[in-house]
């Protein structure tokens, strides 16, 4: 198990998951999100292919729509 800072909150993780996988296992759609990682921002093709490890740092905001 890895712990991943997401949003402020330690959240516990299976290790090898990718950054859209650990999203989708938080509820959170990564394709309508804008994610940091580390302090880095990650291009959306790069969410499906990014490896988290133990202390990562995520940041994700979501997307809404509105009139």
């Amino acid at each position: 198990m890895i712990t991943v800072k997401l949003n402020g909150k330690e959240k516990q993780a299976k290790e090898a998951i990718t950054v859209a996988a650990f999203l989708m296992e938080n509820g959170i759609d990564p394709y309508q999100t804008a994610a940091e990682l580390n302090f880095e921002a990650l291009n959306p093709q790069e969410l499906p292919k990014t490896i988290l490890k133990d202390g990562d740092i995520l940041e994700v905001l979501r997307f809404v729509g509105g009139g």
